[in-house]
């Protein structure tokens, strides 16, 4: 059958079998959960052997699917598929995409259009920073596929520098800057 106008359940319910529920045959507009007291108001559960726990988010052609997170309904984050950006996957803060995903694999953070396997950008000159909190050494490997062999690593640029510090090859204490 069909609703219309406004529907109130109060208690559970409960919506079972192997059909699943398309609410879009029985409602048309809107549908929205709430709950004051629970801990989780959509709780989905899948826990009979063979199958898998999942939330499916179905948009039409090139409009986005969408989890979008608020609070006091301001829009604090979301991560969404970009169905007008070739479907790449985003994640947004209130303002801006933070980390881009496209379909080739690369990842971008601080750009929307990610061209290498890892694309870091930022207007600030620092774009990249390994940070240590005990004493050992910070490093930057460059290891084979196999991760069991170092690879050569290189730093293309017009020029390098090195803010502090010494710089040595095959030196454990080098002394010269």
């Amino acid at each position: 059958g069909t609703i219309t106008g406004d529907l109130t359940i109060s208690g559970d319910l409960t919506v079972s079998g192997s059909g699943g529920f398309d609410y879009s045959e029985v409602l048309t507009g809107d549908m929205k959960i709430t709950n004051a007291s629970a801990d989780a108001i959509l709780y989905i559960d899948c826990s009979h052997a063979g199958s898998d726990g999942m939330l499916v988010i179905e948009s039409a052609t090139g409009r986005d699917s969408m989890i979008r997170l608020t609070e006091a309904d301001t829009v604090k984050w979301q991560i969404y598929n970009d169905g007008s950006d070739s479907d790449k996957l985003k994640i947004q803060d209130d303002g801006d995409v933070r980390v881009t995903f496209d379909q080739s694999g690369n990842v971008g953070i601080g750009t929307a259009a990610p061209i290498y396997n890892l694309h870091l950008n930022s207007a600030s000159n620092s774009n990249l920073c390994f940070s240590v909190t005990s004493a050992d050494e910070a490093r930057i490997l460059s290891m084979n596929d196999a991760d069991n062999a170092y690879k050569t690593l290189k730093f293309y640029a017009s020029s390098h520098s090195f803010a502090t510090g010494n710089v040595g090859i095959g030196e454990t204490s080098p002394l010269g800057k």
